[in-house]
């Protein structure tokens, strides 16, 4: 973890300096909750009892008025377990994974504007603004996995390889994912801002869970979240 709060400041620091001057720059925390989607739980959708939580710290750099640069250090909570699914009865695998990521996105707002206009007597107007946005980038994460094989009573040979040799893998694995992501923020005030998205993160690994070849070794792992972010202006254009 501490790995991953050294790179969040080695990125946002420079990124902060250069882009201070000229524009807006916030710190934000994040709270929301997370799914995943592999090899214990076969639907996007999880049961109710599967839903991690997911909070963490942004930080977030206005380089136009429709395009942002997002870097976030966030740590999500996945489980599953193979009883909340009938047709998995016979196999009685469960998990639990701790995820730790640092994320570098770039937001597109089609509908971004100005946020200050002059009046008639030249005051400075702040006007507040509902706007939609698009999101997109890298992400980079260690999961820490706990599979759990020990409700697995049978006797299949090829279960019973591709359960030693998901034990062997071992517990820590890096995660990349592409995020695909939409959310809505709105000005709270002329400093703070709220912002509501979601996301599905498409990865490049099979092992959050912990399991592969003891299961569906052909498909990668994928998660979702739902969060919900404040933000605050730490100097303003």
């Amino acid at each position: 973890m501490k790995v991953f709060y050294g790179l969040f400041l080695c990125v946002m620091i420079p990124l902060t300096s250069i882009f201070s001057q000229t524009s807006d720059v916030e710190g934000g925390v994040i709270l929301g909750a997370t799914s995943y989607s592999g090899d214990v739980n076969p639907s996007i959708t999880p049961r109710f009892k599967d839903i991690g939580v997911t909070y963490g710290l942004a930080a977030r750099v206005a380089l136009t008025n429709k395009f942002n640069f997002r870097s976030s250090l966030t740590s999500h909570h996945f489980q599953a377990d193979d009883k909340n699914y009938p047709e998995r009865n016979g196999r009685n695998f469960k998990f639990s994974t701790n995820l730790y990521e640092l994320a570098l996105v770039g937001e597109w707002e089609p509908f971004g504007k100005e946020h200050f206009y002059g009046d008639a007597q030249g005051n400075k107007i702040f006007k507040r603004l509902i706007s939609p946005y698009f999101y997109t980038g890298v992400m980079v994460g260690l999961a820490t996995a706990n599979p759990d094989f020990s409700g697995y009573k049978d006797n299949n040979p090829a279960m019973l390889a591709g359960i030693r040799q998901d034990l062997s893998h071992g517990s820590a694995n890096f995660v990349v994912s592409m995020p695909l992501g939409f959310g809505i923020k709105y000005d709270l005030t002329e400093r703070m801002v709220i912002a509501v998205d979601g996301s599905m993160r498409l990865c490049f690994s099979d092992y959050i869970d912990g399991i592969s070849k003891s299961a569906g070794p052909t498909r990668n792992d994928t998660y979702t979240s739902m969060q919900v972010m404040v933000f605050y202006k730490l100097r303003k254009r």
